[in-house]
C-alpha cells in the first residue's frame, strides 16, 4: 500500500524517468563486469588528448581559501598519524592500510561492483557503510597537504602519492558503494582541488601526482553532470544533496578550466538548479528548512566554499547570488553563539573541507547579529539573552517537514522539545544521531519524541515513521505566540494528536523558566516527560519533585516538577558526533491521565 502511495506522490512521468535512469546504471554495471571478465580493470582512464595540462606553479595563490585554513602543530600532529595509516573518521582513529572498500570497524568488504543506486546500505554484523563513504571523501589528503604547506617536508607529498595510487587501483569509475551518493563525488573533488592548491610549490607533486588528480577530477565531474540528483529525481531535488552537487560541479569546472586548455564550460544549468533549491529551502530569515542544524551548516559550508572558489578564480556569473549565504550566516549566528549549536534533527557530522574545522576556525568568525528569531515558515524559535545567565534557547513548533510524504527528510519528532544553554554551557540537549545504516530500531529511537525534551505518549508518535528516511504521516503544530527581549521570553505552541492537543507554554522572567504543559482531550493515556542533560552535568534529587543540576563544582539549575509526576534520574545516550555514543543522565518523568478534558503540568527551571 505504501509503495502505491509513493508512486502516486512521485507521479507516473517521474517514475518512468527513474526507471530509465536505473537501466542506465545497469548498463554501466554490465560493462564493468564484461571488462573484469576480459581481464581489464575499469579504472579512471587518461584524459582526452585534446586537453593539455597547464601546471599551476604560476597561478594565483588562492588567498581567500588559504586564510580560512588552519596551519600549524595541530595539523602536523594529525598528518604524522596519517603517515602511520591512522586516519580519523568521526573523531575516532582507524588503521587504514590502503584498503579503501573495507569497513574500518569490522574489516568487512563493501560491495565494490554495484553502482550507487542499486547498492544496499543496510549491512550486517554491526557495520555502517558511512564509515567507508566518509573515508573515501579523502579528507585526510588535505590534512597531509596542509602539513606539507606548513613544513615543506616532502614526506607528506610521498604519502599523498601512495594513497592516490592505491585508491585509483581499487576504486572503479562510476561503480561501487562509495559512489552511492553523487554528493560524495563533490566532497571528494573539492578535497582533491585543495590538495593541488596547497601542494602547488612541490615539483614532485606537479610531476608525479597532479596529472592523476586532474584525471580523477575530470571524470568525476562528468559523473556529477550526468547523474546529478535534480536531473532524475525531480521530487527530491530541493535538498542539501543538490546544493553539494551543484557547488562541487561549479567549483570543479572553474578550476579545471584553468588547468586544461580547450575545455568548454556551461554553468547555467548548475546555477539554475542551485538557486531553485535554495529558494525552496532557505526562508527570508535564513532558516534552512530540512530542520537539522547539521545540514543547515553543511549547506552554509558549500555556499561558503563556492564564494571562496569564485573569488579565487575571479569569476562572475549573472545567476550567482550571495544572498542565501548571507541569510544562512545570519541564522547560524543565533545558533552558534557561546557554543550553543543545538543538535536538532539528523546529524551525520559531515564536513566539506577538513582544515576549516579545527576549532571551527572559520565559524568562529561569525558574530551574533540578534537575540530573537521566530521563523513562521519553519516554526523555529531561537532566543538569546545576554542578561545575567547568558541564555540560549531553541525549540520548533510548526510545519513538520517541507517535503511531501514519502520523500527523504532529516527532521525528527522533536516538536516542542526544549534545548537550553546557560553561560556557554549546554544544559538540555538533543539525543543526536546514532546510525543511519544499522537496524531500523536505532534510527527510530533517534527520531522518536521519547528521545527529546518534550511530553511524549505511550503508543503515540508525533509522526509515523515508515523507513529510515520517510514518514507515513505528519502532525499539525503551530506557534501561537513567541516574543523575546533581553530579559523576558514567552512562547505558546501546540501539536495535535487527532482530536487531542498538547500545548506547551514557556515563560521566562527574573532568572526563572515556567514551563506549562497542557493536555487537552487525552483519555486513559500513559505520558512521559524528558529532560536530557549534557554529558558532563551531574543531577541529584533532593525531594520527590526537586532536582539540582551541577557541573561538579557548583549548582547551575534547580528544577521543580509537578507533584503528580513520578520523576527519576536515568541513564541516557547522546551522540554529539555521528555514531559516537556518550552516556549521560536524563531527568525522566511518567504519569497517567484518565478521563481528563484539560490537565496542566508545571515545571520550574530556576537559574542559580
Amino acid at each position: 500500500m505504501m509503495n502505491w502511495l509513493k508512486i502516486r506522490q512521485i507521479g507516473i512521468l517521474q517514475l518512468i524517468i527513474i526507471v530509465f535512469f536505473k537501466l542506465e546504471y545497469k548498463l554501466i554495471l554490465f560493462k564493468e563486469k564484461i571488462s573484469l571478465y576480459l581481464g581489464k580493470k575499469y579504472v579512471f582512464t587518461g584524459l582526452s588528448s585534446n586537453f593539455k595540462h597547464v601546471f599551476i606553479h604560476d597561478r594565483n595563490p588562492y588567498n581567500h581559501f588559504r586564510k580560512y585554513c588552519v596551519f600549524g602543530a595541530e595539523v602536523v600532529e594529525e598528518a604524522n598519524l596519517i603517515l602511520k595509516n591512522q586516519i580519523k573518521l568521526y573523531e575516532t582513529y582507524y588503521l587504514i592500510n590502503q584498503d579503501w572498500l573495507s569497513d574500518p570497524l569490522t574489516k568487512q568488504k563493501v560491495d565494490a561492483y554495484t553502482f550507487f543506486a542499486d547498492s544496499s546500505v543496510c549491512l550486517n554484523l554491526g557495520m555502517d557503510v558511512k564509515l567507508v563513504m566518509e573515508l573515501n571523501k579523502l579528507y585526510h589528503l588535505v590534512v597531509l597537504a596542509c602539513a606539507y604547506d606548513y613544513t615543506k617536508e616532502e614526506k607528506y607529498i610521498y604519502k599523498i602519492e601512495e594513497d592516490i595510487n592505491s585508491w585509483r587501483k581499487e576504486v572503479r569509475y562510476e561503480s561501487g558503494v562509495i559512489n552511492k551518493i553523487i554528493m560524495d563525488l563533490a566532497y571528494r573533488n573539492l578535497n582533491l582541488i585543495y590538495v593541488c592548491i596547497l601542494c602547488q610549490k612541490s615539483d614532485y607533486f606537479q610531476e608525479k601526482i597532479y596529472p592523476y588528480i586532474v584525471n580523477i577530477l575530470y571524470w568525476q565531474n562528468l559523473s556529477i553532470e550526468k547523474f546529478a540528483t535534480p536531473k532524475w529525481f525531480k521530487t527530491g531535488n530541493a535538498s542539501n544533496h543538490t546544493v553539494g552537487e551543484m557547488v562541487g560541479y561549479i567549483v570543479t569546472t572553474l578550476w579545471l578550466s584553468g588547468q586544461l586548455r580547450g575545455m568548454k564550460i556551461n554553468l547555467d544549468w548548475a546555477f539554475q538548479y542551485l538557486n531553485q533549491t535554495l529558494e525552496k529551502l532557505v526562508t527570508a530569515n535564513g532558516v534552512y528548512l530540512e530542520q537539522s542544524f547539521n545540514y543547515s551548516k553543511i549547506v552554509f559550508d558549500f555556499l561558503f566554499i563556492l564564494d571562496i572558489g569564485i573569488k579565487d578564480v575571479g569569476y562572475t556569473h549573472a545567476l550567482y547570488n550571495r544572498k542565501y549565504l548571507l541569510k544562512l550566516e545570519n541564522y547560524l549566528s543565533l545558533l552558534l553563539g557561546d557554543d550553543f549549536s543545538p543538535n536538532f534533527g539528523d546529524n551525520d557530522s559531515s564536513r566539506v573541507i577538513l582544515p576549516f574545522y579545527y576549532s571551527d576556525h572559520y565559524l568562529n568568525r561569525i558574530e551574533c547579529k540578534g537575540n530573537f528569531l521566530h521563523d513562521v515558515k519553519s516554526g523555529q524559535v531561537i532566543w538569546h539573552s545576554k542578561e545575567g545567565a547568558d541564555i540560549h534557547l531553541f525549540l520548533r513548533c510548526g510545519e513538520f517537514s517541507v517535503y511531501k510524504l514519502g520523500v527523504a527528510v532529516h527532521c525528527h519528532c522533536d516538536i516542542l522539545s526544549l534545548l537550553l544553554s546557560l553561560k556557554g554551557r549546554k544544559i538540555f540537549v538533543d539525543r543526536g544521531t546514532s546510525y543511519y545504516n544499522r537496524q531500523l530500531d536505532f534510527r527510530n529511537q533517534d527520531r522518536s519524541s521519547l528521545s527529546h525534551n518534550c511530553i511524549s505518549f505511550e503508543g503515540l508518535e508525533q509522526a509515523q515513521m515508515n523507513g529510515k528516511w520517510t514518514y507515513g504521516s505528519y502532525p499539525f503544530s503551530r506557534v501561537e505566540k513567541a516574543e523575546g527581549t533581553d530579559s523576558v521570553f514567552q512562547f505558546i505552541g501546540h501539536i495535535c494528536y487527532g482530536k487531542s492537543v498538547l500545548r506547551r507554554e514557556i515563560n521566562y522572567r527574573s532568572a526563572e523558566f515556567e514551563v506549562l504543559d497542557t493536555l487537552e482531550n487525552f483519555f486513559s493515556q500513559k505520558c512521559y516527560l524528558n529532560y536530557i542533560l549534557e554529558a558532563s552535568l551531574l543531577p541529584r534529587q533532593v525531594d520527590n519533585n526537586v532536582f539540582y543540576i551541577s557541573d561538579g563544582t557548583e549548582d547551575l539549575v534547580c528544577m521543580i516538577f509537578d507533584e503528580r509526576i513520578n520523576v527519576t534520574i536515568e541513564n541516557a545516550e547522546v551522540f554529539d558526533v555521528y555514531s559516537k555514543k556518550k552516556i549521560t543522565k536524563k531527568i525522566f518523568g511518567s504519569f497517567f491521565i484518565e478521563g481528563a478534558s484539560s490537565e496542566v503540568y508545571k515545571t520550574i527551571v530556576r537559574i542559580l
